[in-house]
């Protein structure tokens, strides 16, 4: 069961390549990009944390972008474990010219708070996904436009400093969409 590959849409913090390397193993593949139509992105699913992560919500005209990853059965299990309050939503993805099943995750209905913030070590893995991925600028700039908050646990925000560094460094030295 192991050599069937799993095509997960990723559209919040683990949007980041390194991120992704870091939740799963060096089986990870980026297989894409992907525009989910009638969708938008929406910072509130609440967490244990006292802050708020990405989810996805119906919304007509709108569109959530993402990176499509192929994962194996143990690292599909590896992430579904970090996404609790979530559930698994099933997607047809677009990968290698055709369409293929895949699936990503949601917010519970009970876990969507619409009056917290996210963390700005957060908000910046999502800025800096969207951006490795080359999604449009304008997308970005919404995503950017989200107000944040700073972490009241300077450690925790700390523990999130060297691979935020490490993306938005590299990103820095990008020039041109590959």
């Amino acid at each position: 069961m192991d050599d069937i590959p799993f095509y997960y849409f990723a559209y919040g913090s683990n949007l980041p390549y390194l991120r992704m390397l870091k939740r799963t193993s060096p089986n990870l593949i980026l297989k894409g990009k992907h525009a989910w139509p009638d969708h938008r992105l929406s910072f509130t699913k609440k967490s244990t944390d006292e802050s708020v992560k990405c989810t996805v919500i119906a919304s007509d005209g709108n569109v959530v972008w993402g990176a499509i990853y192929q994962l194996t059965a143990a690292d599909k299990q590896r992430v579904a474990r970090a996404e609790i309050g979530y559930h698994e939503v099933p997607l047809r993805l677009p990968v290698d010219g055709e369409l293929k099943l895949g699936f990503t995750f949601v917010a519970n209905a009970d876990q969507i708070d619409t009056y917290l913030f996210p963390y700005t070590w957060y908000k910046r893995y999502v800025v800096a996904g969207a951006q490795e991925h080359h999604f449009p600028q304008d997308y970005i700039a919404q995503i950017e436009a989200v107000p944040a908050r700073p972490d009241p646990k300077p450690e925790r925000s700390a523990s999130h400093e060297p691979l935020l560094l490490q993306l938005e460094s590299a990103l820095k030295f990008r020039t041109a969409p590959p």
